[in-house]
């Protein structure tokens, strides 16, 4: 019962974080695009994506991270949705301000296995993006390139699997809304879409749905062994 009640007090805690901050976005994103008229909106949306990313985990230094994560993927998700840029500033700030949190949860839980993984998902999650950038001559924005360490970092934390199954679902999710918009005659094949939300779902969604509906939509590409 205790720890059923610790639980509630730290999800609502994550919620009150992404509230508090996801007020302060359309602020602080004010430089790239404007989104004062959904201010409220945005503080909601935020808090509810902090709150279930903070159930993820019961280690407290994780659950900040995740709560960083949470409220700078929406910033850059708002701002690609508008501007089709995805800002260095924002991406760096994230991964500076998150990763740190994540390897002090895995010092101080014993968990060093996890330094590692973080360090490898960073590099190749960069390695991957970059050379894809190189290969698609413009279909990747460089922005995506420099938002994947931070990605692969958390990703690269939970574990190697986790890695390749966000990413995968990125591009799935992104080629769904591509052909969908190409249906509805909103968009063709050089139209430019932005793919930083798509980036940031499918790191999400590895994150907090459980694993048994991400090898469902996955193949269990995370679970290669069964």
């Amino acid at each position: 019962m205790n720890a059923h009640w610790i639980l509630i007090g730290e999800v609502i805690g994550g919620g009150l974080f992404g509230g508090i901050c996801g007020w302060n976005i359309p602020r602080v994103i004010q430089p790239w695009c404007q989104y004062q008229e959904r201010q409220l909106l945005i503080a909601l949306s935020t808090a509810l994506l902090c709150g279930l990313m903070v159930s993820r985990t019961e280690d407290p230094l994780a659950q900040v991270a995740m709560g960083v994560l949470s409220v700078g993927l929406m910033a850059l998700t708002l701002i690609d949705l508008r501007t089709h840029r995805l800002p260095r500033e924002i991406s760096y700030a994230t991964l500076g301000l998150g990763v740190p949190w994540l390897i002090g949860s895995a010092v101080m839980s014993g968990d060093h296995y996890r330094v590692g993984g973080l360090v490898l998902g960073a590099l190749g999650a960069l390695v991957v993006m970059a050379g894809l950038y190189l290969i698609s001559r413009g279909g990747l924005g460089d922005g995506d390139v420099r938002l994947s360490p931070l990605l692969g970092a958390y990703l690269g934390w939970i574990g190697p699997a986790e890695v390749i199954g966000g990413f995968y679902l990125s591009f799935v999710l992104g080629a769904i809304a591509g052909v969908i918009l190409m249906m509805g005659s909103t968009a063709h094949r050089k139209t430019a879409i932005p793919f930083g939300p798509f980036l940031a779902a499918g790191t999400l969604l590895v994150i907090v749905l459980p694993s048994s509906i991400i090898d469902l939509v996955t193949f269990d590409i995370l679970n290669p062994h069964m």
